[in-house]
C-alpha cells in the first residue's frame, strides 16, 4: 500500500527544481507551469497539452522527478482513462515504472 511517504512535500519539490539539470527549454517550461498550476485540474490542463512522446526517457525521469509522484499519479490516471491504443499502453507502461522509481526513492528506507 502507499504511504505518506510517497509524495514529496512543496519544500522537497521546490528543492528538486533548483538541483534538476533539465536543459530543454520544453522540460523547463512544462516544470514551471505545473509548479504554478495550482489545482489538479489545472495540472491536467498543462499536461494534456504536452506530447510525451517528442521527450526521451531521460528527460521524462528528469521532468517527473522535479514534478513528484502525484503530478505522475495524476497523468496515469488520466492515461488509463483514456486509453485508445497500443502507444497509450505504452506511455502508461513507462509512467508507471518512473513513479515507482519516485515512489522507492521517496521510501523511509532511502531518505
Amino acid at each position: 500500500l502507499q504511504d505518506v511517504y510517497t509524495y514529496e512535500d512543496a519544500d522537497e519539490l521546490f528543492l528538486r527544481y533548483q538541483i534538476a539539470s533539465i536543459d530543454d527549454p520544453t522540460c523547463v517550461a512544462l516544470a514551471s507551469s505545473i509548479q504554478s498550476a495550482g489545482s489538479d485540474e489545472n495540472i491536467l490542463t498543462q499536461l494534456d497539452a504536452v506530447d510525451f512522446s517528442t521527450f526521451s526517457q531521460e528527460q521524462l525521469a528528469e521532468v517527473f522527478f522535479v514534478l513528484g509522484t502525484h503530478v505522475a499519479e495524476l497523468l496515469l490516471r488520466h492515461l488509463l482513462s483514456t486509453i485508445s491504443d497500443d502507444e497509450d499502453i505504452e506511455s502508461v507502461a513507462a509512467l508507471s515504472i518512473i513513479r515507482r522509481m519516485l515512489i522507492e526513492s521517496n521510501s523511509p528506507e532511502n531518505t
